[in-house]
């Protein structure tokens, strides 16, 4: 089954709309009966609507998207994989709308099989004429676009991204869903009879990528092309926990050894500061000694010459004595050289004497 209403009575309960809507040849489909019964079980405040779907039967979407604007619960629609036609219908009955950064997004006129003579086929046209005014007006009421705006748009018939449904007003946020569109939702577009094509441009490259880096295969197998199981959920849980657990021992394991590092290093410096005030200090008492003991020599040479003036002072007077009588007999040797000078130089002899 493409529909699952889970957690219907808790603060939030989710809707998965997953798949064509109207009936389906197998089971019940995503019907307006089906929905309107899972939705009167809803007591929860908020629900989350995940719709990844292609379209389908439009009055069975119109009709649902009357019985999820009408429930009092206030609705988030999440849009996912590629969603388009009768599925983008539904998306706009939240409160809120958010689209996957990697899904696609794609309006359209509506369209039927007819058949029969032409006032048939004008009856046709004229029902499908007021359809895309329906449609219009659902689109109006959240882009608050033009309707000749919006029309032009319908009629390309193209797909847009995440960036360019937000641009236009579909929807209110971009969230990262983590996983591209893959090979099986390309398929089911490309077979759908309604959709244009989506050339595949090898979109599974960067989930190869994934696969070996969580060491974790099979992101291309899921049922509906949308959604990872709960075994590679689980998977990649586990992935992600011991790779943050080696993150976080490396880390300490970094700081451990910054610790180590830096205490080497400032007992390293202690050591040489204290080797260098120990050299120092060393020359510093080094240069005393040798002061102090020149010191002591001068002193002791003061002392044995104080000692030996007090010993013998009767001969250092006599020294004295026989000092000035030589230079009393150098004065008479000058004063005979002269006497035979000039009466001038006699007068300036005689001032000498005097």
């Amino acid at each position: 089954m493409n529909f699952k209403i889970q957690n219907k009575s808790d603060e939030t309960a989710t809707i998965d709309i997953l798949g064509d809507i109207g009936e389906g040849w197998f089971d019940e489909g995503i019907t307006m009966t089906s929905i309107n019964d899972q939705l009167k079980q809803i007591t929860s405040q908020n629900i989350i609507l995940n719709i990844s779907s292609l379209g389908g039967d439009l009055t069975h979407a119109l009709t649902i998207y009357d019985l999820l604007r009408s429930h009092k619960a206030n609705i988030t629609s999440k849009i996912m994989g590629a969603t388009a036609s009768s599925g983008t219908i539904i998306a706009m009955a939240g409160d809120k709308i958010e689209m996957s950064d990697n899904a696609l997004f794609l309006v359209h006129n509506a369209s039927s099989f007819a058949g029969g003579n032409a006032d048939d086929l004008r009856e046709q046209a004229e029902a499908l004429d007021k359809f895309d005014d329906r449609i219009i007006n659902i689109y109006k009421k959240k882009t608050g676009k033009a309707k000749s705006k919006i029309s032009s748009l319908m009629a390309e018939d193209k797909w847009i991204d995440a960036k360019e449904a937000k641009s236009f007003g579909f929807i209110d946020k971009i969230y990262d869903a983590g996983k591209v569109l893959n090979k099986k939702t390309i398929e089911n577009i490309n077979n759908s009879k309604y959709l244009p094509n989506i050339k595949d441009k090898k979109m599974n490259k960067d989930l190869k990528n994934i696969n070996a880096l969580l060491e974790v295969d099979g992101f291309e197998s899921t049922d509906d092309g949308t959604f990872m199981n709960n075994e590679q959920l689980t998977a990649i849980d586990a992935k992600l926990a011991e790779s943050v657990q080696t993150v976080a021992e490396s880390t300490e394991a970094h700081e451990t050894a910054i610790n180590d590092i830096n205490a080497k290093n400032e007992t390293a410096i202690n050591d040489l500061k204290a080797k260098y005030e120990l050299e120092v200090e060393t020359a510093k008492n080094s240069n005393i000694e040798a002061l102090n003991a020149k010191i002591t020599e001068f002193d002791e040479l003061k002392a044995n010459f104080d000692a030996y003036v007090l010993e013998n002072p009767a001969k250092s007077a006599e020294n004295d004595i026989e000092k000035e009588d030589e230079i009393e007999q150098e004065k008479v040797i000058t004063m005979k050289g002269l006497i035979e000078f000039e009466p001038s130089q006699k007068r300036v002899l005689a001032s000498i004497k005097k």
